[in-house]
């Protein structure tokens, strides 16, 4: 695995006038694949600035990784933490996505951090959890509602033609109405992004 040196010497200046060594903070990562098909590790740090209330988010850098699994993740984010001065064992929170090679119980990047530092609390993201939490709702809801869901913007998506001739329709049955105008667009179904469902929904509705 490589570490990308991507740190700026504005966030080295940064750490060093804050004392960053031997202090307590929170570590916040996310995964991606970036343009290259490389996959990257974004770290973040947050801890205490000059005084207790001056709070400092800083990035900290990007580390490149060949594998995804909690070793190989771990092993490339304590290579970065260590590169800029800062222990492991220092940190005590730690906030991710809810895959489980990240929060994990067992064999994850946190679990290891967990091993480092016990007295780290986990705190999962809200979004993620937000996220979930609606796609088990959905599940009790006839499943008819998903497949209309899917099927309407999928109709209109693909034809121009169709579109306009219901932009007509639209314009006809509101002529003089609150609704009275173009449309919303029918927007699309997102496998992951659950919370979009709400803007489907509500498009739908008023159209």
């Amino acid at each position: 695995m490589l570490i990308s040196n991507v740190i700026s010497p504005t966030l080295q200046e940064e750490i060093q006038k804050n004392n960053r060594k031997a202090q307590k903070y929170s570590l916040m990562i996310d995964e991606s694949t970036d343009v290259s098909s490389e996959k990257q590790k974004c770290v973040y740090i947050r801890y205490c600035g000059d005084n207790a209330e001056n709070e400092v988010t800083a990035f900290l850098g990007l580390a490149s990784v060949c594998e995804t699994i909690g070793e190989a993740l771990f092993n490339a984010t304590k290579m970065l933490l260590e590169k800029n001065g800062i222990a492991v064992k220092d940190c005590i929170g730690f906030s991710s996505d809810g895959a489980s090679n990240m929060i994990g119980e067992n064999n994850s990047l946190w679990s290891r951090v967990k091993q480092e530092s016990p007295h780290c609390i986990k705190m999962g993201c809200t979004y993620h959890s937000l996220a979930l939490c609606i796609q088990k709702g959905f599940e009790k809801l006839p499943s008819s509602l998903g497949f209309m869901l899917l099927e309407i913007p999928k109709w209109f998506r693909k034809s121009s033609l169709k579109r306009e001739i219901y932009k007509m329709l639209f314009e006809t049955m509101n002529m003089g109405e609150e609704r009275a105008g173009t449309p919303l667009p029918f927007m699309s179904l997102s496998a992951t992004r659950w919370l979009v469902r709400g803007k489907v929904i509500y498009n739908i509705l008023v159209n």
